[in-house]
């Protein structure tokens, strides 16, 4: 869903956010495969992820710190599902073949 047309500042953060995990996507898909690829753009939501959490985590309003909590729960999820492509892709491409 594509935000109101008035309200650049939204259009700005999804197109950085549609031209990070393009570029996640691209390096990944370089470096390591299809698996490397999953893993750049999940490294990239984490990440983005984590920025949320960040800037909510001190904010006086519960709901935002509620919001930022749930971010950084997302945020490890997204780490360690990184970590699990990353190693497949790893193993996949450098690992001895049984």
């Amino acid at each position: 869903m594509l935000p109101p047309p008035g309200d650049s500042a939204l259009r700005r953060g999804a197109a950085k956010s549609l031209l990070f995990a393009t570029a996640g996507l691209v390096v990944g898909g370089l470096v390591a495969g299809p698996l490397g690829a999953a893993a750049g753009v999940s490294a990239v939501g984490a990440v983005r992820n984590t920025l949320r959490a960040k800037d909510g985590w001190a904010h006086p309003d519960p709901e935002v710190r509620a919001e930022a909590g749930k971010s950084a729960t997302m945020a490890i999820f997204g780490l360690g599902i990184t970590g699990m492509l990353g190693y497949y892709a790893w193993q996949h491409r450098y690992g001895e073949d049984d």
